[in-house]
């Protein structure tokens, strides 16, 4: 079994997701983290991948875990999700657009692909 990890810390600011960058009384800063496990190799032809994605003032996030398993020496068959926390007013919460009572917020999915290589 072999895995990498990465850790990552990302300082940025001046956004308010609650208000427009127009009105944004005070810069803010978000401190986010980043960590990515790859590849968990749980079989020669099978793998797994994770990463997850913080911002630690809010607190909200995304996860977003997927696999691929490698069915022939052709084909591979991939499939993962990809899942946003956080409440709203928060930066993968969602937040209202300004001026508008339209909600902006990144949609939970799952996708599955079957790749062919010729």
């Amino acid at each position: 079994m072999q895995s990498c990890t990465y850790i990552g810390l990302l300082i940025t600011g001046n956004i308010d997701w609650g208000e427009s960058v127009e009105n944004s009384s005070q810069p803010k800063h978000f401190w986010m983290t980043v960590m990515t496990i790859f590849p968990l190799e749980l079989h020669p032809l099978f793998q797994v991948f994770f990463t997850a994605i913080n911002n630690v003032e809010d607190p909200s996030g995304i996860l977003q875990p997927y696999a691929t398993w490698d069915i022939t020496q052709n084909m591979q068959l991939t499939g993962g999700l990809r899942v946003s926390y956080g409440a709203k007013g928060t930066e993968f919460g969602g937040f209202t657009l300004p001026g508008t009572d339209i909600r902006s917020k990144s949609p939970d999915n799952a996708y599955l692909w079957l790749i062919y290589y010729f």
